[in-house]
């Protein structure tokens, strides 16, 4: 495994890469270092990292309270499904999509017929705190894939 050393212009040219290769929503990887407070392309790359290594579980800045994520998602839905879509291999069906998420997580019933309203953007009416779950995880799904992409730039194999 090769590392490329970790430096302004390296940094720069590994987000550019990161998100080239996100192809049209590579705007998503911007708005996440934007909503992390990162002020350089070491500090975004830097940031990417911790997410790789420790999940986004763990609380990111920027993405740490529920209000944070939420609001990131109701701002980056489309962006998001798309993101969801590009790791399902191009399928962009929600309800494919929802079947992807529930391999990857146990869901009740009734939380997998959230996520399909969630991500279809009709889940007024719904249990407000259930929505809020279902935003929260998608959108530390997507700082993982992020940062999964990411990495593989850093780390070269």
């Amino acid at each position: 495994m090769k590392t490329i050393e970790l430096n302004e212009k390296a940094c720069e040219e590994i987000l550019k890469k990161a998100e080239d290769s996100l192809s049209d929503i590579g705007g998503l990887l911007s708005a996440v270092v934007e909503q992390s407070g990162c002020k350089t392309a070491l500090e975004a790359v830097h940031f990417f990292l911790d997410v790789y290594n420790d999940g986004a579980c763990m609380g990111s800045p920027g993405f740490t309270y529920y209000t944070q994520t939420e609001a990131f998602f109701d701002n980056h839905r489309t962006e998001i499904v798309r993101l969801i879509s590009f790791e399902m291999a191009g399928q962009s069906d929600c309800e494919d999509i929802v079947k992807y998420l529930q391999s990857a997580s146990r869901l009740s019933e009734y939380q997998t017929m959230l996520l399909s309203l969630v991500l279809a953007g009709k889940e007024d009416g719904e249990d407000p705190d259930e929505v809020m779950d279902i935003k929260n995880d998608l959108v530390w799904f997507v700082l993982d894939v992020i940062a999964d992409i990411v990495h593989g730039f850093v780390y070269k194999e």
